[in-house]
């Protein structure tokens, strides 16, 4: 959860990538109840599966996901350690922020 929401989250949709019947990547997205906007608050992709679409169709699902929840934009931070997921981020038409700040609009 993002530090500064206080509110407790009501529900997380949480997506999984999985090659050879190996969990290869994971996506989690919150939702808030009457909120407009969902954070993207964790995704990761082994790094023996990067660069094959497994991060663009997890970050898909879980847009989908936050904009059936009602949300009009999505949000993530990124940690400069964080080896690729800017890129990713942006190739997605996620708009990079102050502070590692992105935010996607979902066009609702």
């Amino acid at each position: 959860m993002h530090p500064q929401d206080e509110r407790e989250p009501v529900a997380a949709d949480i997506a999984a990538g999985v090659g050879c019947q190996l969990l290869v990547g994971a996506a989690v997205v919150w939702h808030h109840k009457g909120a407009s906007t969902s954070r993207l608050s964790w995704i990761g992709v082994d790094p023996a599966a990067r660069r094959r679409g497994v991060g663009s169709l997890l970050l898909e699902s879980v847009m989908a996901r936050a904009s059936l929840g009602g949300a009009h934009d999505v949000s993530a931070s990124v940690p400069e350690a964080a080896e690729g997921l800017g890129e990713l981020l942006g190739a997605r038409d996620f708009a990079a922020g102050k502070g590692g700040e992105w935010r996607l609009s979902l066009g609702g």
